[in-house]
């Protein structure tokens, strides 16, 4: 497993950015998991990023962002961020369910009778992995990292 990999498996919920219908941009966050090598957040249509993402799905970005008591500074925390395409996938419910179960426990039992709650699938269009300074990576459809080479400007005394 690579380091990109290793990273987002520590999570159990992302920060998801979404447009909504009349270009306001919604932060919030939901549950995810990892099924297969696809990602899924599971979220309910009473949550206001429900529509958004239904109305905008090509319109979403997620970020990992390490916590900040670990940081090493608070200046360059590690962060994962994709633009991602959403899908709402409720052919998959009982299969994604159980995967939803392993992760976050017997929890998730209360939602299952819930219709209003949905498995959305994030497929990646790109991204950016920052690794502290100057440890910037673009990111590519298929995970691959190359190394943004742009300086930081500075004063010149």
């Amino acid at each position: 497993m690579n380091e990109l990999q290793e990273f987002i498996k520590t999570f159990k919920s992302v920060n998801i950015s979404s447009l909504s219908i009349d270009n306001k941009v919604l932060c919030s966050y939901a549950p995810i998991i990892f099924k297969n090598n696809e990602m899924f957040i599971f979220i309910s249509e009473v949550a206001k990023h429900f529509a958004n993402i239904k109305n905008n799905p090509n319109n979403v970005e997620i970020m990992f962002l390490e916590d900040e008591c670990k940081a090493a500074s608070i200046f360059a925390r590690k962060r994962l961020s994709y633009q991602v395409n959403a899908t709402i996938v409720d052919d998959r419910k009982e299969e994604l369910f159980e995967a939803l179960k392993e992760v976050h426990g017997n929890e998730v039992e209360v939602f299952k009778t819930m219709l209003d709650f949905h498995f959305i699938k994030l497929k990646i269009k790109s991204g950016r992995f920052v690794k502290g300074f100057g440890k910037a990576y673009d990111i590519d459809t298929f995970n691959n990292l190359s190394l943004v080479n742009t300086p930081h400007k500075t004063a010149k005394n």
